[in-house]
Parts: C-alpha cells; sequence; structure tokens
C-alpha cells in the first residue's frame, strides 16, 4: 500500500472517529436533557397545587356564605321555635284581632296589668320601626317561611350562652311569615303600632293578639332594604331540614374581635375525595376556602355549635394560623400517584432506566487511534 494511500486510510478512520465521537456526545446531551426534563416535570408536579373535590364536616360558631340557590329559603321553612326575635326589619303585620298591650312586669319579669287597645279601624295590625334599632320577639311560634333574594349574603352564628339559639344575618331584605296560636304573646323595643288611638310613651312594651274565630295567627314580616336580622330560640339538636344547596364563590369560617379576624372553626374534618388523605382541624383553625365550584351544603344542623357537611370542589384551601397558612391541597404528583398509578411507574422506569443509560455512556472508554 502506497504512503499516500495509508495517509487517506488512517484520515478517514480519525473522520469516522470524530464524527462517532460527535454522535455519542450529542445522545449524551440528549440523555441529560431528558433526564432534567423528566426531573424537573417530576419535581413542579410535587409542587403545584391542583382544584380537588373534597368532603368538609364542621362545626362553628360562625359560617358566611352567598347563595343564588332558590333552596336557601326551604332551609329556613317550618323551624318550631321557642321564640323568634326580628330586627333591622321594617314592618309586622298581624291578622285583625283583640290586641293588649302592658309595659308592666311582675317578679319574676312576666308582663302583668294587660289593658285594651283602642284602634281606628278593625284592619290588620302593623307594627314599624322606630329606629334601627327596633326588635319584635315572639314566643312559642313556627317560622313557616323566609324568602331570601338571590345572592344575598348570608352568615349564620351561634353563641355559647345560647346553644340552642341560630342568629341569621341578610344582606338584604328578607320576608316571611310566621305561624302562632290563636294566642300570640310578644314584646316590642323601639316600635311603632299603627292604627293606635294613643300610641305608648314606653320605649318596650309587650303585645297580646287573640286572633278572631278560632284559627291560629299568621303574621308576616318585612326587612330593611339593606338587611334583615333574625334569631331563633330553637330546640336542642334541631336540623334544617333542605339539603344541597349551592354555595357561591367562598365560604367564610372568621369572626372579627378587636379589629382582627378569628377563626370560628370549633372542630372539623377535611377528607378528599379518592385519596388517602384527611386532615383534622381544631379549635381555633383558620380555614381560608375559596374558588368554590359545585360546592353543596349537605346539612345543617344547631346543637352547641353551627354543625355543617359541604360536599365539592375547593381551587384554593388553606389551614393554620395567622401568618402561617398552608395549602391542603394535594399536588398533581399525589393525584397522580392516587389515581393512576401506573402513570407513576412508567414515569419512574423511564427515568432510572435513561439515567442508568446515560452513566454507562459516560463511563465507557473509547478506543485510541492506531
Amino acid at each position: 500500500m502506497s504512503r499516500s494511500r495509508r495517509k487517506r486510510s488512517s484520515a478517514s478512520r480519525r473522520n469516522a472517529v470524530r464524527r462517532n465521537g460527535a454522535s455519542l456526545l450529542g445522545y449524551r446531551i440528549f440523555l441529560i436533557l431528558l433526564f432534567c426534563l423528566i426531573g424537573l416535570s417530576i419535581a413542579v408536579s410535587a409542587v403545584v397545587r391542583k382544584s380537588s373535590p373534597v368532603e368538609i364536616s364542621l362545626k362553628v360558631n360562625r359560617l358566611s356564605f352567598k347563595v343564588s340557590d332558590q333552596r336557601i329559603s326551604r332551609l329556613f321553612n317550618s323551624i318550631n321555635a321557642k321564640s323568634i326575635a326580628l330586627a333591622q326589619f321594617d314592618r309586622v303585620t298581624f291578622d285583625r284581632g283583640r290586641l293588649q298591650i302592658t309595659e308592666e312586669t311582675d317578679g319574676a319579669g312576666e308582663p302583668t296589668g294587660w289593658r285594651e287597645v283602642k284602634r281606628t279601624d278593625s284592619t290588620a295590625i302593623q307594627i314599624t320601626a322606630k329606629h334601627s334599632f327596633a326588635s319584635v320577639v315572639l314566643d312559642s311560634v313556627t317560622l313557616n317561611s323566609l324568602n331570601i333574594p338571590p345572592g344575598t349574603g348570608t352568615t349564620l352564628s351561634w353563641s355559647e350562652d345560647e346553644p340552642a339559639s341560630l342568629k341569621i344575618s341578610l344582606d338584604n331584605p328578607a320576608k316571611g311569615e310566621i305561624a302562632a296560636q290563636k294566642i300570640v304573646q310578644l314584646s316590642c323595643t323601639g316600635c311603632l303600632l299603627e292604627g293606635l288611638v294613643a300610641s305608648p310613651d314606653s320605649p318596650s312594651m309587650f303585645l297580646r293578639v287573640t286572633s278572631e274565630g278560632e284559627r291560629g295567627q299568621i303574621i308576616s314580616f318585612q326587612g330593611r332594604k339593606d338587611s334583615t336580622i333574625i334569631a331563633l330560640d330553637l330546640e336542642p339538636n334541631t336540623k334544617l331540614k333542605e339539603q344541597n344547596i349551592a354555595v357561591q364563590e367562598k365560604l367564610d369560617l372568621t369572626r372579627r374581635e378587636e379589629d382582627r379576624l378569628v377563626s370560628s372553626v370549633m372542630e372539623g374534618k377535611i377528607r378528599f375525595e379518592g385519596l388517602d388523605k384527611e386532615i383534622e382541624l381544631g379549635e381555633g383553625t383558620l380555614v381560608k376556602l375559596d374558588d368554590l365550584n359545585n360546592t353543596v351544603i349537605r346539612t345543617l344542623a344547631v346543637d352547641n355549635g353551627i354543625s355543617v357537611t359541604l360536599n365539592g370542589e375547593a381551587g384554593e384551601l388553606l389551614t393554620g394560623v395567622e401568618g402561617n397558612m398552608q395549602d391542603r391541597l394535594p399536588s398533581f404528583l399525589e393525584w397522580a400517584y392516587t389515581r393512576q398509578k401506573w402513570i407513576l411507574v412508567v414515569q419512574a422506569s423511564i427515568l432510572i432506566a435513561t439515567s442508568c443509560l446515560s452513566v454507562l455512556k459516560w463511563l465507557k472508554i473509547f478506543p485510541k487511534e492506531a
């Protein structure tokens, strides 16, 4: 073989080695990038949270929400109460009947000294509010209906001083009907009785209304333009009847004390549907529940607190203490592992295989040029 042919052959081998080396380098870079991409995707999926279906069981002393679901009205229908207090009302109207009034009470605080009230006509008896602090309290009655306008902000409150009580605060003028026996007794503060010959001067008074005939009373009321407040003194462990009431946007589980927000949670539990993940909530735990979707109130009961069960999908769920709230929604990695374990297994297998192959390629010794 001539010298020129040997030189050409040697050059060809060198070029082939260079091409193979470049190809192997490109393959190594590809494997490294693939490895980094898979690792990055797993890291991101372990951090990014996923909107998830949840079941939430809570006992609280305050609960606020907004609804446009017409079934919210049925939640407060046909509720027997020891007493019903109305505040922020515009008017309360009774059927026509006999009216008695007194400002006197005996040693036990029971009204006494009833006197007949003369009226200018025999039409329905109507009570209006003199000022915004006026209130009417009716004894031994039934809340027949409460019509709440769509989009009304609704707040339910409970006090340990009155363990069977429920206060309903609405930011719209609700109206409703209350059923009573033939004789109904009530107290009135800051009220004005229309159609009286002589209006009493006392800011507080007791009224007793006896309906005509043998039938009971149907009492209607109308809230103010900007609000309505109703307080129910209930029998222990009263469960409100309607279920599956859709809740909009968010649920507020806080109350304001001395210009700061305080948790209203007494106890509770959060369970994620399809995940082996459950969160216990202790008394005073702050809970932020926003971006609700298809969320409904399943049950609502009053007994030493307000017990509520909700089901739906939350876009944001934080729990903890002020200044240290933790995101409790599951990550995409948790969701993928629970719902589709085979996908995670395949991803892990690919990652391990490519990593091992990459290391072996890096350690491989190529023959040097002869």
